[in-house]
Formats: C-alpha cells, sequence, structure tokens
C-alpha cells in the first residue's frame, strides 16, 4: 500500500526482518537523494550582488555657491536671496569680525545657520547637508548664535529713541495712548529637550514649550 515491495517466506519473523530492512534502505536511499539535491543546489553559483550606484558627493561650500547661483533654489534653502545672503555675510565680516575657522568658510558658516534656522532643522540634518561632523555643526552654530546676538543689538531699536511723538495709528484714540512707546506679548512654542529636563520646560497645559516674550515699538 506504500509502494514498497515485502518478502514473504513463511516464517514471520524473518518476514518482519526482511520487510524493516527494505523500508529502511528505501529511507536512507530518498534521504541521500536529497543531500545530493541539496549539494548541487549549494554548488550553483550565487547572482553577483547588484552594486549600489555612485552618486557624487558635494561640499558643504560647493552646495552653497550652487544655491547662489540659483535664485529661486537659494530662497527655497534659505528664505533668502542670494545678493541679501552676500551682503549680510559682508556686513558681518567688516563690522561683527565673522570669519572663517579650520576648514569651513565664513560664507559657509553663516549659511550652516540660516538654512538650520530657515528649515527649522536640526544639527543631525546639517551633517548631512553640509558634509560636516555633528560637532562642526554644533559649533558652528553656536558662533554664529553670539554674532547675531551682537547684530541684533545694534539693528533692533527704536527709530525715535526720545518717543516724541504718538504713532500716526494711535492718534484717533488720544489721550490714551499718549507716552506709550511700544507692546509686548508672550507665546509658547513647542521644543524637544532631554528627558532629564522635560519637568523644566513643562507649561501649565502639560506640554513641554518655551516661553518667548516678543516687544515691539509703535515706529
Amino acid at each position: 500500500m506504500d509502494g514498497h515491495q515485502y518478502v514473504q517466506t513463511g516464517d514471520p519473523n524473518t518476514d518482519y526482518a526482511l520487510n524493516m530492512a527494505i523500508k529502511l534502505a528505501a529511507v536512507a536511499s530518498s534521504l541521500a537523494e536529497a543531500a545530493i539535491r541539496e549539494q548541487e543546489s549549494e554548488d550553483e553559483p550565487l547572482a553577483a550582488p547588484i552594486p549600489a550606484p555612485l552618486v557624487p558627493k558635494i561640499t558643504g561650500k560647493q552646495w552653497v555657491y550652487q544655491n547662489l547661483a540659483d535664485e529661486k533654489r537659494c530662497f527655497q534653502n534659505f528664505r533668502m536671496k542670494p545678493t541679501h545672503l552676500l551682503n549680510l555675510h559682508e556686513t558681518l565680516v567688516n563690522e561683527y569680525g565673522l570669519c572663517g575657522t579650520g576648514q569651513t568658510g565664513s560664507l559657509e558658516k553663516l549659511a550652516i545657520f540660516v538654512w538650520t534656522l530657515a528649515q527649522q532643522a536640526g544639527c543631525r540634518l546639517g551633517k548631512d547637508r553640509f558634509e560636516r561632523a555633528i560637532s562642526t555643526i554644533s559649533c558652528k552654530m553656536t558662533e554664529m548664535a553670539e554674532l547675531f546676538t551682537r547684530f541684533a543689538d545694534k539693528i533692533i531699536g527704536p527709530l525715535d529713541p526720545t518717543y516724541s511723538s504718538v504713532h500716526e495709528d494711535l492718534r484717533e484714540f488720544e489721550p490714551y495712548f499718549d507716552g506709550c512707546i511700544g507692546a509686548l506679548d508672550g507665546t509658547h512654542i513647542d521644543v524637544i529637550v532631554n528627558k532629564g529636563r522635560k519637568e523644566d520646560y513643562r507649561n501649565r497645559n502639560g506640554d513641554i514649550t518655551i516661553n518667548v516674550l516678543a516687544i515691539v515699538d509703535m515706529a
């Protein structure tokens, strides 16, 4: 019934022994054939892996200059036109001491800072974008933040430091805004901080934020 031949000699013990030997021989033959097929499949040459396409890399400096040559692309990446970015760079170099350090030129330092703010990116994204180490990106961001603080101290201020007159938009409300020199308001901006410092940034609604106070004059 199972496809094997059976031997009958008339002696039950002999018949059992011979038939068991036949079954074992059939099983051994099947296992040997399976092993041979497996060995033959292993001996077949494997297909060579498809090599990844070679994508030429460009340095951060080269990428910056590519943007400066394309006004639309420059605005998309830096939120500034090429002429404005170059004028800002010239001002910072001549009046605020912006300079290159090591292998990073002054223009690339400015580009790293502006691009990070414009794209709301982090140091890890900057690492890939400018082909620099994370520590380098972080260092340049810190240096540029300190420089821009000095820059802001000079350019942000009232047009009339004496506040001698009321803004024309407020004159219809005289005398209620007489002597008013500006306005301020606060808002909460979502931030990502280390797990150990979350409680320092948790607001009354339970969100992780930083409180930003904006102040404007009436000019």
